[in-house]
């Protein structure tokens, strides 16, 4: 039997495979600050946060309007910034 690299991705055995489950949260935060290599967001539910910086490296996020943004990191680092 020839197997390709497809086949790989094909395995129903790695789909259910609780390693490759994604650690990733979106968390919708206040946008304080942008530059080039990072983001400084703070959690507006929050009364007394604090801002915190994300590198731009580390997640993702996508502008909602007024100064909100949707970002998806890892739970890890949202945990390591206090924002989790």
């Amino acid at each position: 039997m020839t197997r390709d690299t497809l086949d790989m991705f094909n395995n129903e055995s790695i789909r259910g495979n609780d390693s490759v489950r994604s650690d990733l949260v979106d968390l919708e935060l206040e946008l304080r600050a942008e530059k080039p290599l990072a983001i400084a967001v703070s959690d507006p539910a929050k009364a007394t946060a604090k801002w915190v910086w994300l590198p731009k490296s580390a997640c993702e996020f996508e502008r909602k309007g007024k100064g909100i943004v949707i970002v998806t990191l890892s739970e890890r680092l949202a945990k390591e910034k206090g924002l989790v």
